[in-house]
Formats: structure tokens, sequence, C-alpha cells
């Protein structure tokens, strides 16, 4: 993932306000606030383990919020990025369709949503079985999982508003795709 951020950002860009929905244990905040010192994080995570470490983790340059989407953690203003990574499969489409809504009137207007998702898997039954084993795990904790095809996360993201500014894949296994979106 780190690898391929700084393809992803533009690093001359005016970055003040930073939004991390889902942001676990606050590692993706904490990188951008290396690249962004000015910058202030409000991230939201349902876990209070992972809150609890991300609020450490992040001191006094940002807000954590407990909490999972379609809620946002309150910024003071326009979010210049907004970020949701690996996190989509945790929320259904109606909770997707109103995270979008709500960020769409969160974002700065030249403001970005960077989201990486997981997909269904596709190839080596290794992979096929990986996953077996993730969901079997999730579902053992009562946790459903909604994995979407990139066709599909597309359709949900354009029927909110936004624009598709680019989809590259992530990693080299096929089972992550990056989404840069602005609004439309």
């Amino acid at each position: 993932m780190f690898a391929e951020l700084p393809a992803l950002i533009e690093s001359d860009r005016a970055v003040h306000i930073i939004m991390d929905i889902g942001c676990g244990y606050g590692v993706p905040a904490c990188w951008l606030l290396e690249r962004f010192p000015e910058a202030m994080v409000y991230v939201i995570d349902p876990d209070p383990e992972r809150t609890r470490v991300a609020s450490r983790a992040i001191g006094g340059k940002g807000v954590i919020t407990p909490g999972r989407a379609p809620d946002l953690p309150g910024a003071p203003g326009p979010t210049d990025l907004a970020m949701m990574l690996d996190m989509l499969h945790y929320i259904d489409d109606d909770e997707l369709r109103l995270t979008l809504q709500r960020l769409s009137g969160a974002l700065a207007p030249n403001g970005r949503l960077l989201i990486r998702a997981a997909l269904p898997p596709k190839g080596r039954l290794s992979r096929l079985r990986a996953w077996w084993v993730e969901n079997l795990k999730h579902n053992i904790s009562g946790m459903t999982c909604y994995y979407r095809s990139v066709a599909e996360i597309t359709a949900i993201i354009l029927a909110a508003g936004y624009k598709i500014e680019r989809t590259v894949p992530s990693g080299s296994k096929g089972d992550l795709v990056w989404f840069e979106v602005k609004t439309g």
C-alpha cells in the first residue's frame, strides 16, 4: 500500500484536513501526517482497541472517533483528502451509498476520495482457500462481508455523483484495487 500511495496522492497539493474512515490502528493516517505535516486527521473505526492505538499514534495531530461508516468523524471544515482503505467489504450497499453521500458534503471543492477495495477472489485454489478462511473467521465473529466487483463498486460511486479519476490495481495478486475519486 505505502509503495503505491505516493503515485495516488500529489505531494504538491494543499492538504490540511484528512478524513480516514475505517482507520484501523492509524498507520495510513500517520503516513499521511508525515507527508503533510501541517494537516490534521479525523478518523473513525468501530474497534475500540484500534481507535485507542490510533489515538496514541496520531497524538495531537487529529481526532479519533469510535464508530463505523456511514458515520463520519467530525472535521471542522471541508476535507481535502478522505480515505476508505480496505473497509468497503465491511459495509453493505446502503451503508456505502450513505457514506458516499455524506462524504460528498464534507469534501472540499477540490477534495479527493481515495478508496482501496478488496475484490472477490479469482484464480488459484490457495487464494480461494485463504479467502474462505478469512470469511469463516468473520462469520464466526458474527460479521458479514460484502465483496463487490470493480464494476459494482464503480456503479455505486458514479450513482453517488462522483467522478472516478482512475482505477488501478493494488499489489500483485489481483485482489485489491484503488479508486481515486472526486466530486462530480
